[in-house]
């Protein structure tokens, strides 16, 4: 008997948060009752492609822009597909940092969800912002906390804070990430106090590196292709976020056990609940006030953030395969409604 196929449209193939996590997917027990493909947005002879494929269920993932509606609904109609809009990259920060025009931003979105049989939510905070903003009903949204394979970061042995302490950061070398912020709250702490090990690479890496000239405990180590192993040279790690949506990068610091500082955005918040610090995004001042608090806390308050922090993703990855399983089947078996929506939801 043919399985279900399900159809993922992507918006590039580069290596990713989204791209990891649908590897994840791709290769979970999932592949057990359900066959994956993969197309990318915009490439020539999508539709038609599409539909060869023919999926019972398509799961669009490019960060939604105007131009992509005529894309949607053709794929859509050419397929005959249930239709699910993975939701990865708006929330409520990024609206406030982002968005000069509010209602036409919430009328796009209304008008990509509308097409959907499902919305899939990626956090708690972003499932309560699209409630808010009425972009989406009740009935179609889902919340499916975002989670790759843990396995190799689950891995990585805890260590005690280190003098100075060792800070990692790593991601997308952008505006969002907020590692300009980083290296401002740097420059106000105390010499000796800490070491930054800066991964990843992007449009702002020359900007960084002109900002961090001059301090002598800056590194900057390019792309990280081994995260475990990048993660097991840090005693704790930060992410100055202006806006997440989720945010990969926490849940893969506390599946390590490490202390993280966190900007007050988004996922980062419902993250980073007892094993690490929170500060207001976009304030050095602030940020250098954590680290300057980070590295003289006692080696018992790191043990208890660490230990924190891999009890909240142990079962985490469990669940989202379950949820997802639980996804796939009701739009395949032609179900209306979603059976669960995240907007009361505390795990």
């Amino acid at each position: 008997m043919r399985k279900p196929k399900v159809l993922h449209v992507l918006g590039d193939r580069k290596v990713g948060g989204v791209n990891t996590v649908l590897r994840g997917l791709v290769h979970s027990p999932l592949a057990v009752d359900f066959e994956f493909a993969a197309l990318v947005s915009g490439q020539a002879g999508l539709v038609d492609r599409a539909r060869a494929e023919r999926p019972a269920v398509l799961v669009y993932h490019p960060s939604l822009r105007l131009k992509l509606l005529p894309e949607l609904f053709a794929l859509r109609r050419a397929t005959g597909a249930r239709v699910i809009v993975h939701e990865h990259a708006y929330s409520r920060s990024y609206e406030q940092c982002q968005v000069r025009n509010r209602w036409r931003f919430r009328t796009m979105l209304a008008s990509f969800y509308s097409l959907s049989d499902r919305v899939v939510a990626i956090s708690q905070a972003q499932a309560d912002w699209m409630r808010d903003a009425g972009v989406v009903s009740a009935s179609r949204l889902v919340l499916i906390r975002q989670c790759p394979d843990l396995a190799g970061v689950s891995a990585v042995a805890e260590r005690p804070p280190g003098r100075p302490l060792v800070l990692g950061a790593y991601g997308r070398l952008c505006a969002q990430k907020g590692f300009d912020v980083l290296i401002g709250a740097l420059r106000l702490v105390a010499p000796g106090t800490v070491r930054l090990r800066l991964g990843g690479d992007g449009v702002e890496r020359e900007r960084l590196i002109a900002l961090a000239h001059g301090l002598d405990n800056v590194e900057f180590l390019g792309r990280i292709d081994d995260v475990p192993g990048f993660l097991s040279g840090c005693d704790a790690v930060v992410i100055p976020s202006r806006w997440e949506p989720w945010g990969n990068v926490c849940l893969e610091a506390r599946a390590a056990g490490r202390p993280v500082i966190v900007s007050a955005v988004d996922g980062l918040v419902e993250q980073s609940e007892g094993c690490g610090l929170r500060v207001p995004p976009d304030d050095p001042e602030a940020l250098a006030a954590a680290l300057a608090a980070l590295a003289a806390a006692p080696a018992a308050r790191f043990a208890q953030w660490a230990h924190a922090g891999r009890a909240s993703s142990r079962d985490q990855h469990r669940e989202y395969v379950r949820r997802w399983r639980e996804v796939f089947r009701q739009l395949v078996a032609g179900e209306t409604t979603a059976v669960f929506f995240g907007a009361s939801e505390r795990s």
